[in-house]
């Protein structure tokens, strides 16, 4: 690999929190560097189980050179491909996976500048003329493992994610209420195609509210 093509490829890994490079040599071997470029314009790489210790790097054996990101871009590309599992599974919700599927294509520099914006995510969808995927989600995307979870049907009421499961099969609508913890409430419109799953405070208007993604999935939506 030439140096100038290496030192192009780490100058725009630059903006990302990541100074470790994957590199694939040309005899096939796959090995790690911490990669910088020095002040006098020099790409340089640490020497082995050294903090503070650099030489110059030899681009003469590189195949390839990848920067390697940190877990936040695996977790975001793991809850996208989820999701678009469950939707196109499901058939809910059809007008979100055009835009899921346009996040699963980003790279991982654009995933590492959205997850570094915190919570100025506004711009970055209304540039990309985003209509369904909020601020809150794509947030969640980016720093919540917990982001896609099960809904809480409690003991003695799996009957009611049968009775959903029939009515999205049957394109009927359907909404049913119980009381767990929260006020919970289950709505599927046929029409639309689209359901959503509620927990409110005991006697409140207000509380958790999530998208319904299959019969048990969800994505949370907003607090109110």
């Amino acid at each position: 690999m030439d140096v100038s093509e290496a030192k192009q490829i780490v100058r725009t890994a630059r903006k990302c929190p990541t100074q470790w490079f994957y590199i694939k040599t040309n005899e096939g071997k796959y090995i790690k560097k911490r990669l910088f470029i020095s002040e006098k314009g020099v790409l340089c790489e640490y020497e082995k189980h050294s903090t503070d210790k650099t030489i110059p790097a030899d681009t003469s054996y590189w195949l390839t050179l990848k920067p390697k990101y940190d877990s936040k871009t695996k977790l975001f590309r793991a809850n996208v491909t989820r999701i678009l599992s469950y939707l196109n599974e499901s058939g809910l919700w059809k007008e979100l996976v055009p835009e899921f599927e346009r996040l699963d294509k980003e790279s991982d520099t654009t995933i590492i500048d959205l997850y570094n914006r915190k919570y100025d995510l506004s711009d970055y969808l209304k540039a990309g003329n985003f209509k369904h995927i909020t601020p809150s989600i794509l947030y969640n995307l980016l720093r919540d493992m917990k982001f896609i979870r099960v809904v809480y049907w409690g003991k003695g009421n799996l009957h009611l994610q049968t009775e959903l499961q029939e009515a999205i099969r049957q394109k009927k609508d359907y909404c049913k209420k119980w009381q767990m913890t929260y006020d919970n409430t289950i709505i599927y419109k046929a029409k639309s195609n689209q359901a959503w799953y509620n927990e409110e405070y005991r006697g409140s208007s207000s509380g958790h509210y999530h998208i319904l993604i299959d019969s048990q999935h969800t994505i949370f939506r907003k607090d109110k």
